[in-house]
């Protein structure tokens, strides 16, 4: 008898944020300006990209940082790396 089951494969080609910005920024706790600073990113840094918000004129990315948390930096400082 067979079992059909869902077979759940793990992404191995997340897609990533690499920060792009000029010396440390900010990473927020909602995807905007004047949301909690949350962390601290630098240039070069790559995070688990998990969505893209736009509010109005400017993108945000959702990211997932090193302890599991997630918070948002702006697409003025980050971009998508495929």
């Amino acid at each position: 008898a067979e079992t059909s089951g869902e077979i759940s494969v793990p992404q191995t080609t997340r897609t990533q944020v690499i920060i792009t910005g000029h010396g440390t920024i900010t990473i927020r706790e909602k995807p905007d300006a004047e949301s909690r600073r949350i962390g601290r990113a630098s240039s070069g840094e790559m995070y688990s990209w998990l969505e893209t918000v736009e509010k109005g004129s400017s993108v945000w990315y959702k990211i997932q940082l090193n302890d599991g948390s997630q918070g948002y930096v702006s697409g003025k400082v980050s971009k998508l790396k495929d």
